[in-house]
Order: C-alpha cells, then structure tokens, then sequence
C-alpha cells in the first residue's frame, strides 16, 4: 500500500509517498516511473539513479529495475565500486554486485588508495567480506 500525497504551493505540486514503513520518499521518482509505464522510456543519470532504484525496487517494477542494473554497471569507477556494490546489494540487483565486486577486487589497491581509503574504510562489513574471499 502506498499512500500518495500532493501540495500545492505558487502553483507547483509536489509529490511524494509514504511506504508502510513510514519511510517518505521523493515523489518524483515515482512520477518517473510511471510516465515511463506509459511511454516505454526511462532516462537515467548518474545523479537519478538511486531515487529510481529505490522506487523500482520498492513497487517491484521488473523493467526499470533492470535497466537501473545495467546503468549501474556502466557507472562502475574506482571511487564509486564499493557504493555501487552497496547500492546494488541493498536493491538486490545480483548483476550489478557481482561486476562491482569483480572490479573493486581487480583494482583492489587503487580501490584502498582512493582518497585515503575513505570508500574503502566506510564499506559495510558484507563488501569487504565479499572481496577478501574472491580468488581474483
């Protein structure tokens, strides 16, 4: 169940919605989901994926999920695979994980270098768990 509210304020609506958790979420996402419902196309951006990603994974919208998997993937850099890897594992998008994963491990000491270690020694215990493990 999701409740879905609008305001108006000077003539502008926002949207947001409420999960049965409790946790509000940004209703534009939504409202981009469902447009691309009715039109077939999802625009993705670095800066819009995550929002989209929740919201997909959140309404169990099997397309844009996938096409947020794959997008993803494409962002996949050194300062950003272990975000990406936590992202991906939050969503349950298995594809994403496993590329991030594969990449942090083959780059595993810029990985650990990049900005003194900071995506490195924020890493949930799962991630490097999983890194430490790999044979590659």
């Amino acid at each position: 169940r999701i409740n879905v509210y609008a305001t108006f304020e000077n003539s502008i609506v926002e949207i947001f919605f409420t999960t049965q958790d409790g946790c509000q979420r940004e209703g534009w996402a939504l409202e981009v989901l469902v447009e691309a419902l009715y039109s077939g196309s999802l625009a993705l951006s670095p800066a819009t994926i995550g929002p989209l990603l929740a919201a997909a994974h959140f309404l169990s919208l099997t397309h844009p999920l996938q096409a947020c998997q794959q997008a993803l993937t494409q962002l996949i850099t050194i300062p950003d695979c272990l975000g990406i890897t936590a992202m991906a594992r939050q969503y349950g998008c298995q594809d994403a994980l496993e590329s991030a994963l594969q990449f942090a491990a083959e780059n595993f000491t810029q990985v650990v270098e990049c900005e003194e270690g900071g995506p490195f020694l924020t890493a949930g215990v799962h991630t490097v768990g999983a890194l430490l493990e790999r044979d590659d």
